[in-house]
């Protein structure tokens, strides 16, 4: 009998006969006028060289099954895995949080059962997983093999531990309610962090939502504070048309921080949470196992005192009958001692490790997928923004220090393959730089210029190369970028205005062998009287090159000197008895 028991385990833990089983699809059944409404889960077994097996059962048909399960192997020894918590703590419908957390939980069940090839082989459990089309039948002509076959292991076993195992169990009670204990804790923990997550996702949507709204109306919207105050075709400020870019890639990094941790709680809840509770489950079924133990102990007792009581009294012919009865007890009991040691324990230390290491791997697995999305979109968020991520890191650790606030780690940070952003270095260009030589003109094409400039610069991009399609369309299209208005100059356009000034200032032509102030540009100004004026552009002439040096190189232009300032402040009018832009009908700026 050794060798068929030996032989029968071995094939059912062989590789042939490897089972893989588990619970999905849950499915919401109405009721009628006098049934509730209840709901089913379809639950698949599949076994090497065999089909798919799938069977829909409702709560209480596991609960049914388990029952039969417990009455039959408990006084062996063997523990029987506990359902998911009844008590329905969320919505019946079958995509709530609860639903998804009990299926995943009945799946842990029905693995644990399929296990052990005891409760695996059970008729009860075979009749619970038979269906119309199923090929998994009893076909063993009506005996339970799973209990034959413990049984026989059992009678072939020595007892364990036989002085001490009073003890023994006693200590293995404190071990339940130490792991109890801390389990408990770490899932209330759990659940707390899963509410402040739902939160979080909540108010990560209303950011998002805010973020859109706000780059939506930058776009549309937002004109004068984008450098578009005169109805011109394109800003005059190159830098400031940055702005709505970085809101819409702040909102786009944002939907993406948020769509990463979207299904944090869900995931918390149904890989990790499922098998901490699965684990608090297992703890009450060995709680269960232990209460058998000692209601046999009490039954022992009870037979034991009765004994005693028929050996001190008259009742004397009673006593065969109470020792038989006391003999079964002790059979009984060694039974289970020897299930219990050899297959129980053994089996829930394996069952444990197995579902706890699956459990925290699908949590690794959900963070790894997490942080590359996360990175993934950062990584884009700082091309998209042409911001070198290096040099953004090791600001904000700065900024931090400054704080006192912990520094990002740097030494972590991956930036991948991004190598021109990561040896990209911005420089800001100081506010005022070319807009006063701009306004003069009309012509705002030389900020784009070094913007283009300035760009080309910080890549480490040589001045002598030839500009691209898109630089040369840029250029064109801030060429352009001029603005006129009626109620300022009349419609005449800068251009027109300079040359109504000249006219109502008597400007002549230069006068032969005059001096010219070295600190004047030549081309930008002549003399009359030894007095430097402003000379209108001769026709053809680029405005831009005209007015200030800066449109026709990518150096910073050179602070006007006092002269400069002098003659600038005549030309707008600071003296009362001249006149200057603002007096002119030309004026620029004149509302």
């Amino acid at each position: 009998m050794q060798e068929q028991v030996l032989s029968w385990i071995s094939a059912q833990c062989g590789a042939s006969m490897k089972v893989e089983a588990w619970c999905e699809d849950p499915e919401m059944n109405k009721g009628g006028l006098l049934t509730k409404s209840y709901l089913t889960y379809r639950m698949l077994l599949k076994r090497t060289g065999s089909d798919l097996i799938g069977v829909r059962h409702r709560y209480s048909e596991f609960e049914a099954v388990r029952k039969a399960l417990k009455d039959r192997y408990y006084p062996l020894g063997i523990v029987v895995p506990q359902l998911p918590a009844k008590k329905m703590l969320g919505s019946r419908d079958q995509e709530s949080a609860f639903v998804k957390e009990r299926t995943q939980g009945l799946s842990l069940f029905t693995r644990e059962v399929v296990s052990n090839p005891f409760l695996f082989n059970d008729s009860d459990w075979k009749e619970f997983m038979r269906s119309p089309s199923s090929s998994y039948s009893d076909s063993d002509g009506g005996e339970n093999v799973g209990e034959k076959m413990l049984t026989e292991a059992l009678r072939l076993l020595e007892p364990p531990f036989k002085f001490t195992m009073s003890t023994r169990m006693d200590g293995f009670r404190d071990e339940l309610n130490a792991i109890e204990q801390q389990v408990v804790n770490l899932v209330k923990h759990l659940r707390n962090a899963q509410a402040i997550e739902k939160s979080l996702a909540l108010a990560q949507e209303a950011i998002n939502s805010s973020m859109q709204t706000w780059s939506e109306a930058e776009t549309h919207r937002v004109k004068s504070l984008n450098g578009y105050p005169f109805e011109c075709p394109d800003s005059i400020v190159r830098e400031q048309e940055r702005l709505t870019t970085t809101i819409a890639c702040g909102f786009r990094l944002g939907l993406n921080k948020s769509m990463s941790r979207m299904h944090a709680p869900d995931y918390a809840g149904a890989l990790l949470i499922s098998a901490l509770e699965g684990e608090l489950s297992r703890i009450e079924s060995l709680r269960e196992l232990v209460k058998q133990h000692d209601d046999m102990v009490g039954v022992m007792g009870q037979i034991g005192m009765r004994l005693e009581k028929a050996a001190s009294g008259k009742s004397k012919d009673s006593i065969p009958d109470l020792q038989r009865q006391l003999e079964l007890k002790q059979n009984e009991l060694s039974f289970y001692y020897k299930g219990f040691v050899y297959f129980t324990l053994p089996l829930c230390a394996r069952l444990r490790t197995a579902v706890l290491r699956k459990a925290f791997s699908y949590i690794g697995a959900t963070a790894l997928a997490e942080s590359c999305h996360l990175r993934s979109a950062s990584l884009n968020f700082f091309r998209t923004m042409e911001v070198s991520p290096e040099a953004a890191v090791i600001e904000t650790s700065r900024v931090l220090d400054q704080l006192s606030l912990k520094p990002l780690d740097e030494a972590l940070v991956d930036y991948g393959s991004d190598k021109f952003y990561s040896s990209f270095q911005e420089r800001e260009v100081p506010v005022l730089i070319g807009l006063f030589e701009c306004a003069l003109s009309g012509n705002y094409s030389s900020l784009t210029s070094h913007e283009a400039s300035r760009l080309a610069v910080a890549a480490g991009i040589s001045s002598t190369q030839e500009p691209s399609a898109n630089e040369q369309a840029a250029s064109k299209l801030a060429a352009s970028t001029r603005f006129s208005d009626e109620e300022s100059d009349g419609g005449l356009g800068p251009e027109a205005a300079f040359a109504s000034l000249a006219a109502s200032s008597a400007v002549s032509a230069p006068v032969e062998g005059a001096k010219v102030s070295e600190e004047v540009p030549r081309q930008s100004f002549t003399t009359r009287d030894s007095i430097p004026v402003f000379s209108p552009p001769q026709q053809n002439q680029d405005v831009a090159a005209y007015i200030s040096p800066f449109a026709a190189s990518s150096s910073l232009p050179t602070p006007p000197s006092s002269k400069q300032k002098s003659l600038l402040d005549d030309l707008m009018g600071e003296g009362e008895d001249d006149k200057g832009l603002s007096g002119s009908k030309g004026g620029v700026f004149d509302d």
